[in-house]
């Protein structure tokens, strides 16, 4: 059996290195950050073949919370 998918692909983890504080309970930051910071290798293992989605400006999203909580969506 076959099929394709369309998603929006989310990811959350604690990386107790991010931990800040201050007024902000979430940082915002820009897509050039994601390279800086350590991301977890995911994969889908029972996938035949996967392209990310081309457009004219990148479609990710990348929040750190006070206590070191990434989100990171595209």
């Amino acid at each position: 059996m076959e099929f394709s998918l369309d998603c929006y692909f989310r990811q959350k983890w604690l990386d107790k290195r991010l931990e800040f504080s201050g007024p902000s309970k979430f940082l915002s930051l820009n897509i050039n950050m994601l390279d800086k910071i350590w991301k977890p290798d995911t994969y889908f293992h029972t996938g035949k073949g996967s392209h990310l989605h081309t457009i004219t400006r990148p479609n990710k999203f990348l929040r750190i919370s006070q206590n070191g909580g990434v989100l990171y969506s595209m």
